[in-house]
């Protein structure tokens, strides 16, 4: 097999093998990458060279274990596309695989980044589930700002007119 590696699109380098099956696939050298949390991230992969087989593409979250969804749809030129979206920060592994072997690099590792300000923080209800104290003039609720980094909280807070209530 021939190795080699060149410019392609959106990603500095590609992975660039001659031959058979896996070693005849072509694609962004992805490993390294690191992207924002909910960031879709389209991946061509070539499979021009590789013959007939069976292509298949699996993403882990390595903090929790758990397969992420992967959507492949085909593309011209016996070019299949990897549309991955992971949820929440950490590290992932994607493989690839041609006939059950590893595609040329792989399994490839990502990172997810973890959100900062305001998309790290989290609002819910108070201890006692509900929003409103008991004559409902009170709003509670509780703030988890422990991944937003440093910064300041602004909040707006705004009430119904009850009928007939005057602003002035």
């Amino acid at each position: 097999a021939v190795v080699s590696t060149q410019s392609t699109g959106d990603f500095p380098k590609a992975i660039v093998v001659k031959g058979p099956g896996a070693m005849g696939c072509k694609l962004p050298n992805i490993n390294g990458l690191e992207i924002e949390p909910d960031q879709e991230i389209n991946v061509p992969v070539d499979l021009s060279e590789a013959g007939p087989g069976d292509f298949k593409v699996t993403m882990i979250n390595e903090v929790t274990g758990v397969s992420e969804p992967v959507k492949v749809t085909d593309g011209p030129n016996n070019i299949k596309n990897i549309t991955i979206k992971p949820s929440g920060s950490g590290p992932r592994t994607i493989n690839m695989t041609f006939d059950d072997e590893d595609l040329p690099g792989g399994p490839y590792n990502i990172t997810v980044k973890k959100p900062v300000g305001a998309d790290a923080c989290s609002m819910k209800p108070g201890k006692d589930g509900k929003l409103f104290g008991k004559d409902g003039d009170f709003l509670t609720f509780l703030i988890n700002l422990s991944g937003a980094g440093p910064g300041n909280l602004t909040g707006i807070a705004k009430s119904p007119l009850k009928d007939g209530e005057d602003v002035s």
